[in-house]
């Protein structure tokens, strides 16, 4: 026992309990600081475990050897020499008598300062990364704010120029491609915190591939008719999958659009999707063991060999020029990935080299069941809207005008707020069939002021819209919450209000 104790990082002992004999092995001077061994009695935890584990150890120990357990075990702190705590992990194993009487125990000691001091670091260093991650998420959730406030005026007043032009009008093209543009990075930026944080949830329905493609050619049609590209169709009949139809448009769209950036003027584009089976297999009629594998397939510059690697990472671009003409930030493709993971699906980008164009494969599982999903588009009027009593309530001047100017020009009657306390007036003297209100208002925030008008029109109940800049899954629960009927991101459009207006104030709205 001598010899493997000094060959071990182990401190060993035994102690022969009726003698009250206790032999002590191995580098006890790590533990202890030179204590000789003869010094070492049979009490030593009561002397050298450290004063605020003593009481805790000591009644432990004794308790086990009493018992009828066959070992014991436990992480401490002794004092040494210098009385530095130095912290340990004992192991005992306990031989007993048929009656159960403890008559020897051998334990070992071992130093896990080092140790303990790594999982401090590691716990420490975790904390900070949260802490780190949870500012990030507040900053980009005020980013959005920020970024998404001032876009809302533009792009109000940016529809009104349109309704008023004569005909086609290219500086307006132009300004409305570069707004959607904008428009679209804002988004990109806080998906990918939203994304990486599990902060997505998903809503899962059976949606046929074909609308999908075909709505996400519709958000990147003016990117693709910009730069002339030649888009064709190959898609399977009667594929689908079970998705949420907005986050799968978003992917699609997403890999168009760098289909189109990233191929030279007058380029291909060629959009696929077909049913295979598990493991790359062609298979017949049913969904059993299926996959649809769909893919966006260009003539464009292509990709390195070095570069497929880290296509899919976060703020991960091709090489651009100095003019950086494809633009962007390099989160569209990071964002397709963890959104086809969060669907149990996979996706990867092939290329032959530079200047031998790009596909990118993305493969999820065949749905099974048999009702048809509506894909998130807006639902088409059917009939004219009538006339609404409406309220805009925003502090942001300029946003709050436009789109009173915006809502009148379709028909409504409008009244404009900029404080808290001109709605709650505005509200007394005749409440509104629906009012739009702004959450980041002065005095009093829009959560407390639903509330409020909440409170003040017990007898009726006007629909209430927070139309804000904050996007977050929290931030739509916690409007919920305070009274509001609907929740809307800024910029919102022209038809997407339409549509909440119609559908707030129809008889079947209550």
């Amino acid at each position: 026992m001598q010899l493997f104790s000094e060959t071990t990082e182990e401190s060993l002992w035994d102690w022969h309990v009726a003698l009250d004999d206790l032999w002590w092995g191995g580098h006890l001077d790590r533990l202890f600081g030179g204590v000789s061994r003869s010094a070492m009695r049979s009490d030593w935890r009561r002397t050298r475990v450290h004063p605020d584990d003593v009481d805790r150890i000591t009644r432990a120990f004794d308790a086990a050897l009493r018992g009828s357990a066959s070992a014991w075990n436990a992480e401490y702190r002794l004092r040494d020499v210098g009385d530095q705590a130095v912290h340990v992990r004992e192991h005992v194993y306990f031989l007993r008598e048929a009656d159960g009487r403890a008559h020897r125990a051998i334990g070992t000691v071992r130093d896990i300062t080092a140790l303990k001091g790594l999982l401090l670091r590691e716990t420490a260093a975790r904390a900070d990364a949260e802490r780190a991650s949870g500012v990030k998420d507040e900053f980009l959730a005020m980013l959005g704010h920020e970024l998404r406030n001032p876009l809302a005026p533009i792009v109000s007043v940016l529809t009104l120029l349109e309704r008023r032009a004569d005909g086609p009008d290219r500086p307006l093209e132009i300004l409305r491609r570069q707004t959607q543009h904008l428009i679209r990075l804002v988004d990109d930026l806080l998906d990918v915190s939203r994304i990486s944080s599990g902060k997505v949830e998903l809503s899962l329905r059976r949606t046929e591939i074909g609308p999908l493609v075909q709505r996400a050619l519709e958000m990147v049609h003016p990117l693709i008719e910009q730069r002339r590209h030649r888009v064709t169709l190959e898609l399977e009949d009667g594929l689908a999958v079970d998705a949420d139809a907005a986050r799968m448009i978003q992917v699609l769209s997403n890999l168009l659009a760098n289909a189109a950036k990233y191929t030279e003027p007058g380029g291909r584009i060629t959009v696929g999707a077909r049913a295979e089976g598990v493991g790359g297999v062609g298979c017949e009629d049913g969904a059993g063991g299926q996959e649809v594998v769909m893919t966006v397939r260009d003539n464009g510059i292509g990709m390195s060999a070095e570069a497929l690697t880290t296509a899919f990472d976060l703020f991960t671009q091709g090489r651009q020029a100095l003019d950086r003409a494809q633009g962007g930030l390099g989160l569209g493709l990071s964002i397709v990935r963890n959104i086809v993971k969060l669907h149990g699906g996979s996706v990867e980008a092939h290329s032959d080299g530079i200047g031998q164009g790009s596909v990118v494969v993305v493969r999820m599982p065949r749905s099974r069941t048999s009702t048809e999903a509506q894909v998130g588009t807006a639902p088409a009027l059917s009939r004219p809207i009538p006339s609404s009593q409406l309220l805009v309530i925003d502090d942001n001047e300029d946003a709050a005008n436009l789109l009173g100017q915006l809502l009148v020009d379709q028909g409504h009657a409008v009244r404009i707020a900029h404080h808290p306390e001109d709605a709650l007036r505005l509200f007394a003297e005749r409440a509104p069939e629906v009012a739009f209100i702004d959450i980041g208002l002065p005095a009093m925030d829009g959560y407390e002021l639903a509330r409020r008008l909440r409170a003040q029109t017990r007898g009726e109940r006007p629909k209430l819209i927070a139309l804000t800049g904050y996007g977050l899954a929290s931030d739509r629960a916690r409007a919920l919450a305070a009274g509001f009927d609907e929740h809307v991101v800024k910029p919102v459009s022209p038809e997407r209000l339409e549509q909440l207006i119609a559908q707030l104030t129809s008889p079947s709205a209550g």
